[in-house]
C-alpha cells in the first residue's frame, strides 16, 4: 500500500526553486515545465502534472502532491554549468509524521551535453513520486 500521502492524489503541483542559477542552467520556471513534462510522461494514466510558482494558492490544495524541485547552480568547485537538483514531495492538510523522513538524495544535472537533463530528472522523479504512485495509479509504467 502506497504511503498515505500519496493516497487519493488529484493533480500533482510542481514547485521549482532554483539558488544562485549559472549561466547555461535552468531558471526555476524551466525546471519546474521540464520537471511537468517528465511526470506527464511516465504518469499517461496518472494525476496530471501542473507547474506552479511559491505563491499559489493551489498549493494549499489538499487533493493534490505537490513537488518542490530545489535547484543549486554555481557551487564552488563546480563548473557554471552544473545544477544539483533535491525532490520533496508534500502533501497539503496531511500531518508531517505522514510525509517521509528522508527523500531521494539529490541528483546533478550537467548542461554541457556530457548528460541528459531529462534522463537525470525522469530517474529523481520515478523514485520519489511515481514509484509511490505505482499502486494506486492505472496505467502509471515504470521506465
Amino acid at each position: 500500500m502506497p504511503p498515505s500521502i500519496h493516497r487519493d492524489v488529484a493533480r500533482i503541483h510542481v514547485v521549482g526553486v532554483v539558488e544562485a542559477a549559472g549561466s547555461g542552467t535552468l531558471s526555476a520556471e524551466e525546471l519546474g515545465l521540464r520537471a511537468v513534462t517528465v511526470l506527464d510522461a511516465l504518469m499517461p494514466g496518472g494525476p496530471k502534472a501542473v507547474a506552479v510558482t511559491l505563491n499559489d494558492e493551489r498549493l494549499l490544495d489538499r487533493q493534490s502532491l505537490v513537488v518542490v524541485l530545489h535547484g543549486v547552480a554555481g557551487l564552488a568547485g563546480l563548473p557554471p554549468d552544473v545544477m544539483v537538483v533535491a525532490v520533496t514531495v508534500r502533501r497539503p492538510g496531511r500531518p508531517v509524521d505522514d510525509h517521509p523522513l528522508l527523500g531521494n538524495p539529490p541528483i546533478v544535472l550537467r548542461f554541457d551535453g556530457r548528460g541528459s537533463v531529462d534522463a537525470e530528472l525522469k530517474a529523481l522523479l520515478q523514485a520519489a513520486v511515481v514509484e509511490p504512485l505505482v499502486g494506486r495509479v492505472t496505467g502509471v509504467g515504470r521506465g
